[in-house]
């Protein structure tokens, strides 16, 4: 029993930092030695074990460190200190409010209204320049945006014309709609033709035309359209027969774009050997005319918004997908 009470006898930490002591230090230990101990920060208030205190000191926001500049504030808390060099330390340095329009000058703060006060023309000449300089690049910039906004209009323009050209398609506007069936019924000009366009670039020539007031057993009661292969310099390059699918489209011009209903007629075209005058390689300026003779019926073309304003659009789609590029 007296072994069990005896305060000499040796006992290990309780807390297990691994110290080994008599009894009779164990609470001495506790309190004061134990690196396992909880401490309070006197600077934050945070707890922490006594073997992390000196690391946390180290970075503690509110530990108390010296300016830099040796200025009359002899210590601030660490994490005010770049607010203090930044706000109130007149030993810190900092360059002249006019740093950005050509100023040098660097000195502490304590000095900073005094070298205003010296150099007010010297700064106002800077500012002068500064200003000039701006007016300059803004109008340098001015004069590129100019610049950019006419090749811009340019390139817009050329691209145009190469859709036009180049693209596989072509959308055709007829005006004058009125006077032109006129002269198709009165047999004075019965069938208009398209500007020719390629079905991509160094592809067919094709040309649209249509007969207005129709074609052969189509004549009186419906529009006829055509195809036709034109002539090329490309020619020698291309697949001969011509057989790419072709889609005809008279254009609803209704102002909801939901609400058109577009007219379309598609064909693929039978590459035999009677239809080679439509679509063998031209010998003449142009081969003979294929597609629809009863495209639509002329009292389909008054319904609707097929005519407005005395026009109407025709559009051609060429499958491009089977064609073999150069």
């Amino acid at each position: 029993p007296h072994l069990e009470s005896c305060d000499r006898m040796h006992t290990v930490c309780p807390m297990r930092c691994g110290a080994e002591f008599e009894k009779r230090f164990q609470q001495k230990h506790r309190d004061e030695d134990c690196p396992k101990r909880q401490v309070i920060c006197q600077f934050c208030e945070l707890s922490m074990l006594a073997e992390t205190e000196s690391e946390h000191l180290d970075a503690c926001p509110k530990f108390p460190v010296p300016c830099p500049n040796k200025c009359s504030k002899k210590e601030v808390t660490r994490e005010t200190l770049q607010e203090h060099l930044d706000s109130d330390c007149l030993q810190q340095s900092q360059p002249c409010p006019f740093a950005n329009y050509g100023c040098a000058h660097t000195g502490k703060k304590q000095e900073l209204p005094a070298h205003l006060k010296e150099n007010q023309i010297t700064h106002m000449e800077l500012l002068c320049v500064a200003v000039k300089r701006s007016e300059e690049a803004r109008n340098e910039k001015e004069r590129l945006a100019a610049e950019l906004t006419k090749k811009l209009a340019g390139i817009e323009r050329r691209i145009a014309c190469l859709e036009k050209l180049y693209g596989p398609q072509l959308v055709w506007r007829i005006d004058s709609y009125q006077e032109r069936l006129a002269e198709a019924k009165s047999g004075k000009k019965t069938t208009l033709f398209s500007p020719p366009f390629l079905t991509h670039r160094y592809g067919y020539k094709l040309i649209l035309s249509t007969c207005l007031y129709g074609d052969g057993q189509g004549r009186g009661e419906y529009m006829s359209v055509f195809l036709s292969i034109c002539k090329s310099e490309n020619d020698p390059l291309l697949i001969w027969p011509f057989g790419h699918r072709v889609t005809i489209w008279l254009l609803d011009q209704c102002e909801d774009v939901k609400a058109r209903r577009h007219i379309s007629y598609s064909l693929k075209p039978n590459t035999c050997k009677e239809n080679r005058p439509f679509l063998g390689r031209p010998i003449g300026e142009r081969n003979a005319s294929f597609g629809a003779v009863k495209f639509v019926r002329l009292e389909t073309l008054n319904t609707l918004d097929y005519i407005k304003d005395d026009s109407m659009f025709l559009k051609v789609q060429v499958d491009c997908e089977a064609l073999v590029s150069l």
